[in-house]
């Protein structure tokens, strides 16, 4: 959100990052939903979850 570079106009990356995350089966567990948390409280959240064992595969 806070990105300086020019904005990402090619929908093409975009589309190809929604299939890569768009079907995780079992790994869907180890998704953080990230709606409405400041970049430094996402942060916080993985590091958080990666000294637990929350992220162990």
């Amino acid at each position: 959100m806070a990105r300086d570079a020019p904005q990402l106009t090619d929908v093409e990356p975009l589309k190809g990052m929604y299939g890569a995350f768009a079907g995780l089966g079992e790994l869907e567990r180890h998704v953080i939903d990230t709606t409405g948390q400041a970049a430094d409280e996402t942060a916080d959240a993985v590091r958080r979850r990666g000294c637990s064992a929350a992220f162990a595969l």
